[in-house]
C-alpha cells in the first residue's frame, strides 16, 4: 500500500504503524538517517490527534542502496512488524485458523529475508526484550528460532520510559497529567532501565548461554560504529 492509501483508509485499532530501528555506522549513515527523517516528516499526516511520521520500505531500500553498509537495523519492540506477525500467527493458531496463521508466518519470513538481502546479516539484528509476559515470551521464542534458521545475531534491549521500577507511579502520574485515566501500570510495567540480573531473571525461560551471547552482540553494535 502507498502512504496515501494507508492515510485514506486508516481504521483506528486496525491500521498498524510498525516500529523499526536504524543506527548509523558512520558519517554516511548519519547522512542517510537525516535524509530519511526529513522524508518522513514531509510525508507526515494525522490520524485523529496522532501525528504519523512514516518511513516506507521503498524509501529505506533506496537510501541503503545509495549509502551501502552504513546502517544497522534491528527488529524493535512488541510494536514492530516482526512482533505483529508473530503474535497474529499465534492468535490464529489458538483460534484454529491455519490459513491465517500461514499468511502471517509468510509475511514474517518475507520481512526477515528482505532485511537480510537489504542490509546483510552482519547489519541486521533480532531484538529480544526482558519480560515474562505471554506476548513478549512468544515473540522472544520465535526470534530465537529465526536467529538459528538464518544465522542472525540476537541482541537484548528494552524500552526505557523511566529509570527504575520505583519510578513507575511518577511516570504514570506524568502520563495521566496529559490524558486522564490512561492505563499505565501493565503496559509500562517493564519499561525501565534493567540491570543484568533482572534481565536474566525475567528471561529465565531462555537458556542463559543465549542471553549471554545476546548481551555480547548488543555490545558488538557499539564496536561497529565509527567515531567521526
Amino acid at each position: 500500500e502507498s502512504l496515501e492509501e494507508v492515510r485514506d483508509n486508516y481504521k483506528s485499532g486496525v491500521t498498524k504503524f510498525p516500529h523499526y530501528l536504524l543506527l548509523s555506522k558512520n558519517k554516511e549513515g548519519h547522512e542517510a538517517l537525516r535524509k530519511l527523517s526529513s522524508q518522513a516528516w514531509e510525508n507526515s499526516f494525522y490520524t485523529g490527534s496522532m501525528e504519523r511520521v512514516p518511513t516506507t520500505m521503498k524509501d529505506l531500500k533506496e537510501m541503503v542502496e545509495q549509502y551501502p553498509d552504513s546502517l544497522i537495523a534491528t527488529t524493535a519492540c512488541l510494536g514492530s512488524y516482526t512482533s505483529i506477525c508473530i503474535l497474529e500467527a499465534d492468535k490464529a493458531h489458538q483460534e484454529g485458523d491455519m490459513e491465517r496463521k500461514k499468511y502471517h508466518q509468510k509475511n514474517l519470513i518475507d520481512f526477515i529475508e528482505w532485511n537480510i538481502e537489504l542490509h546483510g546479516k552482519d547489519n541486521f539484528f533480532l531484538e529480544l526484550q526482558p519480560s515474562a509476559d505471554y506476548e513478549q515470551m512468544t515473540v522472544n521464542n520465535v526470534l530465537i528460532k529465526l536467529s538459528k534458521k538464518y544465522d542472525l545475531k540476537l541482541i537484548i534491549t528494552n524500552d526505557a520510559h523511566y529509570l527504575r521500577p520505583e519510578d513507575m507511579q511518577i511516570h504514570g502520574a506524568y502520563l495521566n497529567s496529559k490524558q486522564d485515566e490512561r492505563e499505565t501500570e501493565s503496559f509500562y510495567a517493564h519499561t525501565y532501565l534493567h540491570k543484568a540480573n533482572e534481565v536474566y531473571s525475567k528471561m529465565s525461560y531462555i537458556d542463559e548461554a543465549i542471553i549471554g551471547e545476546a548481551f555480547d552482540n548488543t555490545l558488538l553494535i557499539g564496536s561497529m560504529i565509527e567515531d567521526y
